[in-house]
């Protein structure tokens, strides 16, 4: 895209309606609502490639974050290498996050700072709590190890810039979240040492984190599989479904480099979708339930999420410089559609919230959340806590689609105001 043409886009953004803004402050909410880690060790393997093995790492509860350095790196020069966060636990049990935080698509997206541009490790909430929580945390004594993300791009990314952004440096920005999330796999796997084979193995990431999870969970499952091997499994995507303006998905992962990157090196026809210019979220995602079909595929997300429909009009506006903003009961329409899409499977259910809340499994709506609300209280319902505890699926263990509201099994005759129904198509039980 030409400068002209970017700053014709920028200067429309800037002008646009109050309500376009508010999306856009939405997110810049949401990225500068992490909690900083309160307590955590920082290990280099930059300066010695030997260190920051896993078994001499604080198991008290303290995190510890790992630079691994390499080809690894955040979009700005200046803004701190990339990290990874590691509690140890179990040997036998691993919880692989994608940490969410945005993203930059494009030179109006990144100047209007919708991604995280640092790499800051998470406190002791949800899925992380070690000692305090405000429930019984189905992972806490598994070790955990998160993907931090600073790169922009849905840890997909390889590709540098031809614009510079915020970079103090003045250096072209740089999107390398492939090589962020193949140096963590990296790391995991010369941890044979510690590792046994795996009796529970989950994978989970939140926003921009589901989108990389989705992704990634084929090839990390392969990866790890191979190495490590493991009893049971489950992928985890949190608050992103993927409902994207018309037209611009294909070339959004185009331009981030993802065709040549290592979440593909296990599927072929993944590589030939993208180098064609078509690939999708949705063909990625319907690849790994497919070729993993022992593997749940449980996907938790709000009717109405705030972000998700923020981040659509965020797009249509840089992409397409398009005015529409998708109101909630269109985005909910379209999420059933996505999630019908992936019903052919047997592998696959969903998890839908009454509510507009973004993300649930790294923040204390963990605890809370029923199909009624972000923060329960519903009677006769699932809990996301109790629904969540059942995976990894054990011998004799179910898990079934859980929404609330009238069912309905035709979209076509969906009620005319509001999401208070349930796509009936969607409802499925996996048992083992």
């Amino acid at each position: 895209m030409k400068v002209s043409t970017v700053s014709i886009i920028f200067a429309s953004l800037l002008a646009c309606s109050s309500a376009k803004r508010d999306h856009f402050d939405t997110i810049r909410e949401v990225i500068g609502q992490r909690e900083q880690v309160s307590k955590s060790i920082e290990c280099d393997m930059e300066s010695d490639a030997d260190s920051c093995a896993i078994s001499d790492m604080d198991t008290s509860g303290t995190s510890t974050l790992v630079n691994p350095g390499g080809e690894t790196r955040c979009i700005y020069s200046n803004t701190g290498p990339f990290k990874f966060q590691v509690w140890p636990g179990a040997s036998d049990k691993l919880l692989f996050y994608f940490q969410g935080g945005g993203a930059c698509w494009d030179k109006p997206s990144t100047e209007l700072g919708l991604c995280s541009t640092s790499a800051s490790g998470d406190s002791n909430v949800g899925v992380f709590c070690r000692d305090g929580c405000s429930g019984e945390n189905p992972f806490i004594d598994y070790t955990i190890v998160q993907v931090l993300y600073c790169s922009g791009d849905a840890h997909i990314g390889q590709v540098v810039r031809d614009y510079s952004a915020h970079d103090k440096n003045g250096e072209n920005v740089s999107q390398q979240g492939a090589a962020n999330v193949q140096a963590t796999l990296d790391w995991v796997k010369a941890q044979d040492s510690y590792f046994t084979k795996f009796e529970s193995l989950v994978l989970m990431g939140c926003s921009a984190g589901s989108l990389g999870v989705q992704a990634w969970a084929h090839e990390v499952l392969q990866q790890l599989g191979d190495k490590y091997g493991f009893e049971d499994a489950a992928v985890v995507p949190d608050s992103y479904s993927g409902v994207f303006p018309p037209d611009s998905q294909s070339q959004t992962i185009i331009d981030f480099g993802a065709c040549d990157v290592s979440a593909l090196d296990s599927a072929p026809e993944l590589r030939d979708s993208c180098k064609s210019g078509t690939i999708t979220l949705q063909e990625m995602t319907s690849y790994a339930a497919e070729n993993n079909e022992d593997v749940p595929f449980a996907f938790l997300n709000s009717k109405e999420d705030e972000v998700q429909i923020a981040y659509y009009t965020a797009i249509a506006a840089t992409i397409k410089n398009d005015t529409d903003v998708i109101e909630p009961k269109e985005y909910y329409k379209q999420v059933n559609e996505i999630f019908e899409g992936y019903s052919k499977y047997d592998n696959v259910v969903e998890f839908l919230i009454s509510a507009d809340q973004h993300c649930y499994t790294n923040n204390n709506h963990f605890w809370k959340a029923d199909t009624t609300s972000s923060n329960g209280g519903g009677n006769d319902v699932t809990t996301m806590l109790d629904w969540l505890t059942a995976l990894p699926l054990k011998e004799g263990g179910e898990i079934s689609t859980e929404c609330y509201g009238k069912e309905i099994d035709d979209l076509d005759n969906r009620p005319t105001f509001g999401t208070g129904y349930c796509d009936s198509n969607l409802f499925n039980t996996i048992s083992k």
